[in-house]
């Protein structure tokens, strides 16, 4: 008595099955992918499981997976993984914690003389401190994996941002009394109206560093210079003293550059 299938024909269509010879002689595309297009087109040929195996040098409930989810749901179906809930984490939620408390502590806390963690110090550390401190799953801790929370976290531990401290007690006062400046001057200003007195608005930039090139900016060039160029190297002429004011009735400015600040 001849062989019969307990399984249904593959019926494919002359798009699938260019589809999948396609996929089957591909060289970049998943060895997973194409292996399952020769077992769907080795099926559909009418081949049993058994030869496909042997054939494919692979096994039994393989082809039989596959060629099941292809009866099932369609080609598209059997060439793809469904979702897996893959290996639990290693790392926990407590860990990670305890690498971002640590990445936001000075390392002069624990008696290093740096001023900011490296990736590096940071990871040493934490391989060091990890069983002491209950977190063994810690151990290895690499740059890649710990660049990887810190990451997550948005946080940077090498880099400093740079801020400013209101310390003036009487800030607020004072920030009063230049707005009540402000709003007196604006009714003169719509109206027309000079003042009595001149109102300026002052500010000064000392130290600014007087610098010139030592030769000719390179103009941007198709293919090579994509922007002005400009050497590296510069003269310094010492630093000088912007002082800027505004008059705030008829918008004058008043600019002086000085060698020297003095009141």
């Amino acid at each position: 008595m001849p062989f019969q299938r307990k399984r249904s024909a593959l019926v494919l269509g002359e798009e699938d099955v260019e589809f999948l010879q396609k996929l089957a002689a591909s060289r970049t595309e998943p060895y997973s992918k194409v292996k399952r297009a020769k077992l769907l087109l080795a099926y559909a040929r009418g081949e049993s499981i058994s030869s496909i195996a042997r054939n494919e040098r692979t096994n039994r409930p393989l082809v039989e997976r596959c060629v099941d989810k292809a009866l099932a749901g369609g080609i598209m179906t059997a060439l793809r993984d469904l979702p897996r809930s893959g290996r639990p984490p290693v790392i926990t939620d407590e860990d990670k914690a305890w690498v971002i408390h640590l990445a936001c502590c000075q390392p002069s806390v624990y008696g290093y003389a740096a001023e900011r963690w490296t990736l590096a110090q940071l990871a040493r550390h934490i391989r060091a401190q990890a069983v002491a401190n209950g977190h063994p799953s810690l151990t290895r801790m690499g740059k890649s994996g710990l660049h990887h929370i810190l990451a997550r976290a948005e946080i940077k531990a090498h880099k400093t941002a740079y801020y400013l401290e209101r310390r003036d007690s009487e800030f607020e006062e004072k920030m009063a009394q230049v707005l009540v400046v402000y709003k007196e001057v604006q009714p003169a200003r719509e109206g027309g109206e000079q003042g009595r007195h001149p109102v300026l608005s002052y500010d000064e930039k000392p130290g600014l560093q007087a610098i010139a090139n030592v030769a000719p900016d390179l103009a941007p060039v198709s293919g090579k210079y994509v922007a002005w160029g400009r050497d590296h190297e510069y003269q310094r002429h010492g630093t000088l003293s912007l002082l800027a004011g505004i008059d705030l009735y008829d918008g004058h400015v008043l600019g002086l550059v000085r060698d020297r600040h003095r009141s």
